[in-house]
């Protein structure tokens, strides 16, 4: 299924799965969506684009704009199996978009080639691609992209000396010290809960200037220049408090 000069649609209370493809519903609450990509890869359940603008006056009423209504993704169970990249693949300019509540099993947030205008919370994401929970390309100030109140679980063993790989890449920092040099390029993140198994998490800030070299440091020493504030990590918790705390976001009894 794939959506392009429509809008204001809506999918609820369906079960979607295996085809060899993707489907991609734009305002969704689905509850399942899983056994996708099966004949193909690089991209995820949900794979969406945004290369061309559309003057419309859906979202202003009266006075065409380029700027729509924003998308919904929320109250979906997706588990990104097979060849999928992701649950929720933003790809190429992707923008505005609202994608919470739900549970993905191979999360993420991503924003890629200008994309801008999404924001991720209320979630619980489970092995997101990479162990990234957020990776990101600069973000301008009054289209920032956001990851908020979200449960994210790295689940991928040691990948360097550290132990865990970045929860978050960002851009915005001096690739050699992680001093922030420009906050508008940084996403707005704050009070989420990130568990693995090392009790340690690490932002990753690339430097906006060629060759574009990247700083690691834990995810105190990221708070402790004034950013991702409420942010907290500790170990593994055991499989049925992952069970529970994916109920308890699907607003299951």
């Amino acid at each position: 299924m794939c959506e392009s000069m429509s809008c204001k649609n809506s999918w609820t209370r369906n079960y979607v799965m295996s085809a060899g493809r993707f489907p991609k519903p734009r305002a969704c609450g689905c509850w399942a969506v899983f056994n996708f990509c099966r004949e193909s890869s690089d991209h995820g359940p949900f794979n969406s684009w945004d290369r061309v603008p559309f003057l419309t006056d859906v979202a202003t009423p009266g006075t065409p704009s380029l700027t729509p209504l924003y998308n919904e993704i929320y109250s979906n169970f997706f588990i990104a199996n097979y060849e999928s990249s992701m649950c929720v693949d933003n790809d190429d300019g992707s923008a505005y978009y609202k994608i919470h509540d739900n549970v993905c099993h191979g999360g993420g947030h991503k924003s890629d080639f200008a994309g801008h205008s999404k924001s991720t919370y209320n979630s619980l994401e489970i092995g997101p691609k990479r162990d990234a929970c957020i990776s990101v390309q600069p973000s301008l100030d009054n289209v920032r992209e956001g990851y908020w109140n979200n449960t994210c679980l790295q689940l991928l063993p040691v990948q360097n000396a550290t132990g865990q790989g970045p929860y978050a890449t960002v851009n915005g920092c001096n690739g050699t010290t992680g001093a922030v040099q420009d906050p508008k390029a940084l996403p707005v993140m704050h009070a989420n809960t990130i568990y693995n198994a090392f009790g340690q998490a690490y932002v990753q800030c690339v430097q906006a200037t060629p060759p574009f070299p990247r700083a690691t440091m834990t995810l105190q020493e990221f708070q402790a220049q004034g950013y991702e504030g409420g942010t907290r990590v500790e170990k593994l918790p055991t499989v049925d408090s992952i069970i529970r705390l994916a109920k308890t976001t699907l607003g299951m009894p």
